[in-house]
Order: C-alpha cells, then structure tokens, then sequence
C-alpha cells in the first residue's frame, strides 16, 4: 500500500493495513447532524482499528465540535 491512492471505503481499507504503518491519521468525520446514511460516530472497533494501524509515535487529528472532541476523548479513555 506504499505511496498509493485508494478511492473506497477507509472502513473497509483500514482493515487491510499494517499494524504501526501510519505516521498520521487526519479526519473529518461526519458530525451526526442529519439523518443522512453515511452519517455514523466512529465506533470502538472503528477507533481500534485507527489505533492498530497507527505508530507509536504517530499523531490522529480528528476535525469536529467540542462534542466529536470529547467522544473521542471518552474513546481513548474506554480502549487504554
């Protein structure tokens, strides 16, 4: 997957990742202010996954409000 570009689902891609493979996760995940489909939270196993590919010394900068600020927040707390 070096220096390639993926057009598809990054639930369905991040599955298929390395363990510690990513320098830096940078999102903007949909705010679930509609009642839209593709609107959804990023769940544990989501974040999981996020954390499994990231390295250890990587960052994840998640764009949102203060409340998509504290969900994840509680995440990290309910998966260390």
């Amino acid at each position: 997957m070096l220096n390639q570009v993926y057009n598809e689902n990054c639930i369905d891609a991040i599955s298929r990742m390395f363990s510690e493979s990513v320098a830096l996760i940078l999102t903007d995940p949909p705010y679930n202010i509609t009642q839209c489909d593709f609107e959804q939270h990023i769940t544990i196993p989501m974040y999981n996954e996020m954390k499994r590919i990231s390295k250890s010394n990587g960052w994840m900068f998640v764009f949102g409000t203060f409340e998509i600020s504290l969900h994840y927040c509680v995440l990290n707390t309910l998966t260390n």
